[in-house]
């Protein structure tokens, strides 16, 4: 793939990032804000709290470790799903996105060839 494409898509990583997780933090500052429930009752409830903060919120961390942050990212939001039973899988979707643009970048950045300065 052109080195080009590779730097487009990790910047689309990038924004992609950075995007769900504000969108997520003011969601969460809205709930601090004014709720709309009461507070999580059960360990199930927290323990997804944890999973969906950890899904929105790693793919920041990409930009450090891209194949590490993408991979929690993913699997955080697997288990999310599975411990919440997501029904809506469009909402999964937007939050998987980033973390499957940094583990495609991750992955074509390292079979890319490096650029060679002229002999």
């Amino acid at each position: 793939m052109h080195r080009t494409a590779v730097r487009v898509l990790g910047r689309l990583a990038d924004w992609g990032s950075f995007s769900v997780a504000g969108i997520f933090l003011l969601f969460v500052m809205g709930e601090i804000l004014a709720p709309h429930a009461g507070a999580p009752s059960g360990v199930r409830e927290w323990f997804g709290i944890l999973l969906i903060t950890v899904a929105c919120c790693a793919p920041v961390y990409g930009l450090r470790h891209e194949l590490g942050a993408a991979a929690t990212s993913l699997i955080a939001l697997g288990l999310f799903c599975l411990l919440t039973g997501l029904s809506d899988w469009r909402v999964a979707g937007v939050i998987a996105l980033p973390g499957a643009l940094h583990l495609l970048h991750a992955l074509l950045d390292r079979h890319e060839p490096p650029l060679h300065a002229a002999s």
